[in-house]
């Protein structure tokens, strides 16, 4: 078997929509440092394999990619592997950060492909991140139209399907403002939807987990309050009993998710509740 034989019944050649996931949800891009140090080696081993990156989002604990390729299993374990490697020991550890394998899914018409990127775009507000696609800073949105994004340093985006295919950033805008997977006319038509048929749901700055509502805090101002308390230390050298005083203490201050918590410090859901002091109810304070 060759070096991709494993892959052989993965679709290689195409306009491709791949998804990969931190292991066991763990967090992948801890700050600006990791993320950017991920999309430079993205397009890197992008232009190596001849491939294009069409969007991209990179969350918390997951990416979405979508690439025109026509070796994707080289050009993604590639990319996967050598993050990886930097990532661990940048953060002094020895750990599968990905679930593995990779996912990915080909796109055979345009209007399949554009509906994926799309979706791609909308992952922060789906999460509750931001109320707009445009408010998030670690997606390929801002390449669109010509746009102004710092992102442009680092990493190459060909944006001519959605461009071409809307004409203008208003349309595009808009298809993306009134975008529902479930009915994919929405943003194939945009113009013939009416808003005010979109029911509303639970407020963006909030996100309820077991039955309480907690502050949805951006992952990213969480690590940033993360790495105030730690003031130079390694999060995974530190002792246990450190570990749980600033666990606490991030519970208190930022009134963040108990699971918010739990990826961010790789700790077991079920024990940073019990060290927060709360069984889920005395979360209600």
């Amino acid at each position: 078997m060759g070096k991709w034989g494993r892959f052989a019944g993965r679709i290689q050649d195409g306009n491709i929509h791949s998804y990969m996931r931190g292991n066991n949800k763990k967090i992948v891009f801890y700050d600006d440092i990791d993320r950017i140090e991920f999309l430079k080696r993205c397009d890197r081993f992008a232009k190596q394999y001849d491939s294009k990156v069409l969007e991209f989002v990179l969350m918390d604990n997951h990416v979405h990619l979508q690439v025109e390729t026509k070796k994707l299993s080289p050009m993604m374990t590639s990319l996967i592997m050598s993050y990886v490697e930097w990532y661990n020991f940048r953060h002094e550890i020895s750990d599968k950060l990905f679930k593995s394998p990779f996912n990915s899914s080909c796109k055979f018409s345009n209007e399949w492909a554009i509906d994926s990127m799309i979706y791609i775009l909308k992952n922060p507000v789906k999460a509750k991140i931001c109320l707009n696609v445009a408010d998030y800073k670690w997606s390929s949105y801002g390449f669109h139209f010509n746009g102004k994004t710092p992102l442009k340093r680092f990493i190459d985006v060909d944006t001519s399907l959605v461009d071409n295919y809307f004409g203008s950033k208003d349309l595009f805008d808009e298809a993306i403002r009134v975008y529902d997977r479930s009915n994919p006319a929405l943003m194939i038509y945009p113009n013939e939807v009416k808003l005010d048929s979109v029911k509303k749901k639970t407020p963006a700055h909030l996100r309820m987990e077991n039955g309480i509502f907690f502050e949805a805090l951006p992952t990213s101002d969480l690590c940033q309050e993360l790495n105030r308390e730690l003031n130079g230390r390694n999060l995974f050298t530190i002792s246990k009993k450190e570990q749980e005083e600033i666990v606490i203490k991030l519970f208190r201050n930022t009134r963040a998710s108990f699971r918010q918590l739990s990826r961010l410090t790789n700790l077991n859901y079920d024990y940073v509740r019990r060290i927060c002091g709360c069984k889920g109810h005395l979360a209600k304070k």
